[in-house]
């Protein structure tokens, strides 16, 4: 057991020179291996009642810490000969954050955020995403921001979470510039302001953040916060698609179709649909569908149609309801069925959809129609 202070080891609990706690060798060893510091040792005198032994040289404190946040990171990743230890990790991270390292501090607070090797405790990680924060920590920062924007451990403040990420963002952090450019875009936190969204979301996506390429995608289609510009759009939505968002494949697959920013090709298109269709996302799968339907892009099929407006339908897309009622009416891809059409022509009209309207109207009146 060695002594910190006296930098002596004894053979018990305490040191008896100053009574300060002993902490085991092999600590002290890991430590050691993690530091540059010189391999040299001094010799003490040896204590009056106990014989003490070499001890190394005092370490700086800020290396010493450093030492036990790489220290966590092994036991949390499994690496450098340690075994996988979430709660090994925990213990490091809590030594190096309470010696004021702020790696260590972030990381410690989301391993209380996320319950990683420590019961889940909002409360505790805001704590130590505070200490990492106002040292200048961007992550814990952008932590910090998700916290204050969502009530996690801490009251919900958008004006607080906005001048995190505005810290975070300032630092270079992507995701916060991300996440700055949408407050700005939304009014949330900060007064609307859709030039300091586009600000934003381009500087996250030029360091490759996904959502922000697709963000920045619809602000260049619809002249959000910038002009018009449908060949940038296109540009932003193709990096942001590649990546596998679903959102930017689903627009891709519209602009092909409609040839907005680039030539139309229909085959580009359902291709484009398909990827984002498959991801769950409602739109592409409606679209999908149609070009099933109408064989755009893709052979006619009719039972593949009825497959992805199902699914739009049932995530709430009304044109998809209406064309469901429609196949169910018509007999195409199903078996007629009087009772499903007004089924889902009712859906879709209860939304709005004035063509479903009529189509239920009319068929509500041919009540001797499927008997």
């Amino acid at each position: 057991m060695y002594c910190p202070k006296c930098k002596k080891e004894f053979d018990s609990k305490f040191c008896p020179e100053c009574g300060t706690e002993l902490v085991a060798n092999n600590e002290i060893e890991d430590i050691m291996a993690y530091l540059s510091a010189s391999e040299e040792y001094m010799m003490n005198e040896p204590a009056t009642k106990v014989s003490a032994k070499v001890a190394p040289a005092p370490v700086d404190k800020a290396e010493e810490a450093k030492a036990l946040y790489s220290l966590g990171l092994d036991y949390e990743y499994g690496r450098n000969g340690k075994n996988k230890d979430l709660a090994e990790a925990v213990k490091y991270y809590r030594k190096s954050a309470e010696m004021g390292n702020s790696g260590a501090q972030c990381n410690l607070g989301f391993c209380y955020q996320s319950g990683i090797g420590v019961e889940k405790n909002y409360t505790e990680a805001v704590k130590w995403y505070l200490k990492a924060a106002e040292q200048g920590h961007a992550k814990a920062q952008f932590k910090l921001g998700v916290c204050c924007i969502n009530g996690m451990g801490v009251e919900k403040n958008y004006t607080e979470a906005v001048k995190w990420y505005l810290k975070a963002a300032t630092r270079g952090h992507a995701d916060a510039q991300n996440e700055l450019g949408f407050c700005y875009y939304s009014g949330i936190g900060a007064e609307k302001n859709l030039t300091e969204a586009v600000k934003w979301y381009l500087k996250a996506a030029e360091q490759g953040h996904v959502r922000a390429q697709s963000n920045l995608g619809v602000c260049y289609a619809n002249g959000f916060g910038v002009e018009k510009n449908y060949t940038e759009a296109v540009k932003w939505f193709f990096k942001a698609a590649e990546q596998g968002a679903a959102e930017a494949q689903h627009n891709l697959g519209f602009c092909y179709e409609n040839g907005v920013g680039v030539p139309q090709n229909s085959t580009e298109a359902a291709k484009w649909y398909l990827k984002a269709a498959e991801k769950g996302n409602a739109n592409a799968q409606c679209n999908l569908g149609v070009c099933y339907l109408n064989g755009v892009g893709v052979e006619r099929n009719y039972t593949e149609a009825v497959k992805w407006l199902f699914k739009a339908a049932e995530q709430g897309v009304a044109p998809a309801q209406r064309c469901l009622g429609a196949c169910y009416e018509f007999g195409e891809g199903v078996s007629k069925s009087r009772k499903e059409a007004l089924k889902w022509y009712l859906k879709a009209a209860e939304q709005g959809d004035a063509v479903a309207k009529e189509r239920y109207d009319k068929l509500k009146k041919k009540w001797w129609l499927f008997f």
